[in-house]
């Protein structure tokens, strides 16, 4: 790999880098700075990586499919839907602890540029939502110097 190959490969790391850090920090400041709803709540997940994916788990007990989508634009996975409550508050409930969250929520998700924004596979079983996204061979153009 020559030197201009790996000053590209290290800036193309950083960048995928910074902005998951910005999305990090955004997650963190988010509840305290909202600009959006403050009724949106953000579904707990884990974001790993295997030989041929990038593979994100979110929990999502409750959450009808109907209710449920997922979208990609531009280096951003999004995954939006409503968690219904199906019991119906009234006068004789009182509530010692409530825990579980009600209602939208949203959940972004900024993706390397080593997967692929086509090859997207989701399952959603037993309360966890799989989205497995392929990963793709770093493309090297070669410019032609005239």
């Amino acid at each position: 790999m020559t030197n201009e190959e790996q000053r590209a490969a290290l800036g193309s790391k950083v960048r995928s880098d910074l902005g998951r850090l910005f999305h990090d920090l955004t997650e963190i400041v988010q509840p305290v700075y909202s600009l959006e709803d403050e009724s949106v709540w953000h579904p707990f997940g884990d974001i790993y990586e295997t030989d041929s994916d990038l593979v994100i788990k979110l929990e999502l007990a409750g959450v009808s499919t109907t209710d449920l989508s997922i979208s990609v634009s531009g280096d951003q996975l999004s995954v939006a839907g409503v968690r219904k409550d199906v019991a119906q508050c009234d006068a004789r409930r009182t509530y010692l602890k409530m825990e579980i969250n009600h209602g939208r929520f949203s959940k972004l998700i900024v993706l390397p540029d080593h997967v692929s924004r086509q090859d997207i596979r989701s399952v959603y079983k037993d309360g966890i939502l799989e989205i497995r996204l392929a990963k793709v061979a770093k493309q090297v153009l070669e410019v032609k110097i005239d």
